[in-house]
């Protein structure tokens, strides 16, 4: 199983309506594809958690990279895990920090020794 830990920037401003179409067709292709994670949205950012099979993922992933909705993406950590930090939901949505400080805590964690590009990257979201 890996974990991705990726950031993008929206195409276009990001909206509650973009949000939950975003969030209804993730959840439903997470959960076939046995992928959960976590969605952040800030501003005209995005930061996701994916975990899963790699290929899976990789594959999630590589959908992700060529969807309109999203530019620069950048990884910010990819490594094998042996168990789910983001458990069992097909995915989570958190806006601001305030929202959902635990998963910013989480992302700390994942990010410790990360590239300082990731940390800084990671750092101006979170402000």
């Amino acid at each position: 199983m890996i974990q991705l830990l990726y950031i993008s920037t929206s195409s276009r401003p990001v909206t509650p309506v973009i949000i939950d179409g975003i969030c209804v067709q993730a959840r439903h292709l997470n959960q076939r594809h046995e992928i959960t994670g976590v969605l952040l949205c800030r501003r005209d950012m995005f930061l996701q958690a994916l975990e899963g099979p790699q290929l899976a993922i990789e594959d999630t992933f590589l959908r992700l990279i060529n969807d309109p909705r999203h530019h620069a993406v950048t990884v910010l950590s990819r490594r094998k895990v042996t168990r789910r930090t983001f458990g069992g939901l097909q995915l989570r949505y958190c806006a601001p920090r305030e929202n959902c400080p635990e998963v910013y805590e989480d992302i700390e964690t994942i990010l410790e020794g990360a590239s300082q590009i990731a940390a800084s990257l990671f750092a101006a979201f979170a402000e």
